[in-house]
């Protein structure tokens, strides 16, 4: 898998968002990353492994599980909104303009 550096300018295709979904039967809530279209231009300004795994809540605490880890970059593409999460074969290196 190739590595991309702080700075380099992509073009991304999919991007992961966190999910929370409630398993009534178990009783905890599953948290996981889920890939959604969305194709734009930006620029690399984070390297992160976000976890995926269970969130079991008792009286007084929580507790999160972790069960699967997951490389991606955070990539900017807007100064006004947060950057994305984006998997690294879901985007590409742009060239120089």
């Amino acid at each position: 898998m190739k590595k991309h550096a702080l700075g380099d300018k992509v073009r991304v295709r999919r991007i992961i968002e966190p999910s929370k979904l409630w398993d009534h039967r178990a009783g905890h809530k599953k948290r996981k990353w889920v890939s959604k279209e969305r194709e734009l231009d930006g620029v690399i300004i984070g390297h992160r492994h976000v976890q995926e795994g269970i969130v079991e809540h008792w009286p007084g605490h929580i507790a999160f599980n972790p069960k699967k880890y997951i490389e991606c970059y955070l990539v900017a593409y807007d100064l006004h909104r947060k950057p994305v999460h984006v998997l690294p074969e879901d985007m590409e290196v742009l060239g120089d303009e």
